[in-house]
């Protein structure tokens, strides 16, 4: 009856161990995760930025060209 006793003590104290270690790792890999998220959003950011600059770059172009086509007098047949 004491050999049952001492095993189910000891197989609670390695399934609390295993736990905290499991508990560890998730809480590692989490982190890693969120931190991975964080710089992808940041990159992410940064492009919407840059094709945002270049859109408009390209409508003040487009605006430029448009003034010039209207400034020219029109060619006589």
């Amino acid at each position: 009856m004491e050999g049952i006793l001492n095993a189910g003590v000891q197989a609670i104290i390695v399934i609390g161990i295993m736990s905290v270690l499991t508990m560890l790792v998730l809480h590692f890999l989490a982190q890693r995760s969120q931190q991975h998220m964080a710089e992808t959003a940041q990159s992410n950011l940064l492009n919407m930025h840059s094709m945002g600059l270049q859109a408009i770059i390209g409508v003040n172009e487009l605006q430029i060209v448009d003034r010039s086509l209207q400034d020219t007098p029109a060619a006589k047949p």
